[in-house]
């Protein structure tokens, strides 16, 4: 089995890494010359992903300024949550958009080098 839909959770407070996300949701923040967030749409993409889910809540506009400026060649949808719906709820409102088929959930917190890519 294929599997080529993701979801990838970007709605959290990230709280642990204030002051640096006072005004950048965490997704954002660089590491090296690229975002956590970049970083993760470009694993996926490597892997065979073609449907894309993001989930935003905390500074979500930042999030879709920061994918205006991108050309990703897959489908990127972004869900804006209206409140904070922790994991487990931001996965079961990615369900609805992929329905039964099934789909990778990547938290943009973990950095993956090339010896990961398939």
């Amino acid at each position: 089995m294929t599997i080529n839909k993701a979801m990838i959770l970007a709605a959290g407070l990230g709280k642990r890494m204030l002051p640096l996300t006072q005004k950048t949701p965490k997704p954002l923040i660089m590491i090296g010359s690229k975002n956590l967030l970049e970083r993760s749409i470009e694993l996926l993409i490597k892997i065979g992903i073609n449907e894309l889910v993001i989930n935003t809540y905390y500074l979500s506009q930042e999030v879709d300024n920061f994918l205006k400026t991108k050309n990703y060649k897959i489908s990127i949808n972004v869900i804006k949550e209206q409140q904070l719906l922790d994991t487990g709820g931001g996965i079961l409102n990615a369900t609805k958009k992929f329905e039964n088929n099934p789909f990778f959930v990547l938290n943009p917190d973990t950095i993956w080098n090339k010896n990961y890519y398939a």
